[in-house]
């Protein structure tokens, strides 16, 4: 008897000397549970030019689970379960997923239980050893887990099939796969380097004959089959859809297109959207001195965003300050290339027991690399509450800030005014 619905043999478009071997059934597993030990593992063998043979009855792992030595079956090529893929006269195909697993027996061996979600089995198959033509036919044996115990796994003969699957000169056509959907992009912004980050999220694709999880998804922003590129896909918050990412200079209006291309390079139809990128704030660099210089002060929604860099040392510890009037109080730049403040305090303190949260370690700047700081307020005034006449002054401290005031040194403070 046959347990498959038809067989496709050919050689494999996208590699040399290699084929693959494809069978359509109605359900899987579709062999069936002859001596009642599932979920387990069953077997496929497949004989070149002669009839199945109904030798070994079991294959058994105290045996080595050898074929009979008269016969001429193929060798299958998969990346089993426990990441081997030597070529073998064995397909094993796990039941259930948990068949498929590194735990030293049998299990190792199955073929990948991801690559079995349709009722539909695509394997590699080792190049005869003279290159087959139409004439050349295959036929099936087909076994059944049977036996556990004792150091001793194996598999018992269900049936051989004497159906002669001859070899076909083409792939068997193929269905496209659907389109990608709901696709959604957000952006984020790095105005250091004025560029933006998309994100890309949507719902997969799938397609009836190859395994959806092995889609590819290609973008392109022009109709032109020579610009698809493919994606790196991500991780994101819901494992129901597909997540990547594309970076663009700011400023810029794109319409990214989508679509998912199968192993055998179908395409489907093509998702897209458009998102327009804010231009790049206005930031140009300004002289400070022979220690810093300010490259922007920059109110952007209701935040002061401050942008400088440290150009030498002008001590051993230091606290980047920035005041609305002389620099007695304000806040401190903390080192952070994102904005945010990696230390304790963001408040200037000079003298109690809490100063050295107020100080950066020299260490831990790169001269001449901008960082940026953002404050909702400086000195008792809310960054919403300023303008564009709103001028600050910067000053760095240094020396020992934490000791006697003998101890404390800044250089010589500057004013700026506020880019709205």
């Amino acid at each position: 008897p046959s347990f498959v619905n038809t067989v496709a043999w050919y050689e494999d478009p996208a590699a040399t000397s290699t084929y693959r071997l494809e069978a359509w059934y109605d359900s899987y597993p579709f062999i069936p549970d002859l001596y009642r030990r599932r979920p387990a593992q069953t077997i496929l063998v497949a004989y070149l030019n002669e009839e199945a043979s109904k030798m070994p009855g079991g294959l058994m792992t105290m045996d080595g689970m050898q074929l009979a030595t008269s016969t001429n079956p193929v060798s299958f090529l998969y990346s089993n379960c426990a990441g081997n893929d030597a070529p073998t006269a064995l397909l094993f195909l796990p039941d259930i997923s948990e068949w498929c697993d590194r735990v030293g027996d049998i299990r190792n061996d199955s073929f990948q239980f991801g690559e079995l979600e349709d009722p539909h089995l695509r394997v590699r198959v080792a190049a005869p050893s003279e290159p087959p033509s139409p004439s050349d036919f295959l036929t099936l044996a087909y076994y059944s887990f049977s036996t556990s115990g004792g150091g001793n796994q194996g598999h018992s003969l269900v049936a051989v099939d004497k159906t002669r699957y001859y070899f076909q000169s083409a792939p068997p056509p193929y269905q496209l796969p659907t389109a990608p959907s709901n696709l959604e992009i957000s952006a984020t912004h790095d105005e250091s380097s004025a560029r933006s980050t998309l994100t890309l999220s949507w719902a997969p694709s799938t397609d009836p004959d190859s395994v959806d999880s092995l889609l590819d998804y290609e973008w392109s922003e022009e109709a032109a089959s020579s610009t698809w590129q493919t994606l790196i896909l991500t991780s994101g918050p819901d494992s129901a859809k597909r997540y990547s990412s594309l970076t663009f200079p700011m400023g810029e209006t794109h319409t990214v297109m989508l679509r998912s291309v199968d192993e055998t390079d179908l395409a489907s139809a093509t998702t897209s959207q458009s998102i327009a990128l804010p231009p790049s704030p206005s930031c140009p660099e300004a002289a400070g001195n022979a220690y810093y210089a300010i490259d922007c002060i920059r109110l952007q929604d209701g935040v002061l965003k401050v942008r400088w860099r440290l150009l030498s040392n002008p001590g051993g510890h230091i606290i980047p300050h920035l005041a609305d009037s002389a620099p007695a109080a304000g806040n401190a730049l903390h080192k952070d290339i994102n904005g945010n403040s990696i230390y304790p305090d963001t408040t200037i303190r000079l003298s109690d027991n809490l100063c050295n949260r107020s100080i950066t370690p020299l260490s831990e700047y790169e001269f001449g690399r901008q960082y940026q700081r953002n404050f909702s307020s400086v000195s008792g005034v809310s960054a919403a509450d300023m303008t564009a006449t709103s001028t600050l002054k910067f000053a760095i401290f240094y020396g020992n800030p934490c000791g006697t005031e003998g101890g404390i040194g800044f250089d010589d403070p500057q004013e700026y005014s506020i880019t709205p």
